[in-house]
């Protein structure tokens, strides 16, 4: 009599375990990576939405300066007549020594502000590119480190009244920069009005 033994075949329950636990990790894996990437990408656009608003800020605020700088230069003016009586400058007389025109402004480093450039190119595009001293830290045209941003103020005094004055003067100063590739402009807008009456 023939004795057949079978065999009984058996697997051993950690062979296959291992199969399924290195698919487990690939699976564990490529999802840390996709939210990994999608963590990276969110930082990123922060630091470019960051840097878009920062150079907005600036471009504001040196709008506004440019406002500010033709009012004191006006002001400046007009107390130069009342206070030194050096020169005899009436209202009246601030627009020939500020007439219509667009003009490059930046403050000087005493007091009393620098005289505006007057330009003939109304496109603060074909103008020279503004500098930040790191030092103070200004905006300026003569020395420091060149920006991005570009500034020109444009001054158009209103008609004149029965007593030959100009009563006020609009104001427009305009930024220009470029962010990532797209051109940026911001306009502030003022006006200087003949507030002493004499």
């Amino acid at each position: 009599m023939m004795n057949h033994h079978s065999q009984k075949v058996t697997r051993d329950p950690s062979a296959g375990r291992a199969g399924s636990t290195i698919l487990e990790a690939v699976v564990a894996v490529s999802v840390a990576i996709v939210g990994l990437t999608g963590i990276l990408q969110l930082t990123a656009r922060s630091f470019q939405a960051n840097t878009v608003a920062v150079d907005r800020l600036i471009a504001a605020r040196l709008a506004e300066e440019g406002v500010e700088i033709v009012r004191s230069y006006v002001d400046w003016m007009v107390s130069r007549n009342s206070y030194n009586s050096g020169e005899n400058i009436l209202w009246r007389d601030i627009p020939s020594h500020l007439p219509d025109g667009f003009y490059e402004v930046s403050w000087a480093q005493s007091d009393v502000p620098d005289s505006p450039h007057w330009s003939s190119e109304p496109s603060p595009s074909s103008r020279p590119s503004l500098r930040v001293d790191a030092d103070t830290p200004a905006y300026g045209y003569d020395a420091g480190i060149s920006t991005v941003f570009r500034r020109i103020v444009r001054v158009t005094w209103a008609p004149v009244n029965s007593l030959g004055e100009s009563v006020s003067s609009s104001i427009s100063s305009i930024v220009r920069w470029e962010t990532r590739g797209n051109s940026q402009e911001l306009i502030v807008e003022g006006v200087v009005y003949h507030w002493r009456g004499k």
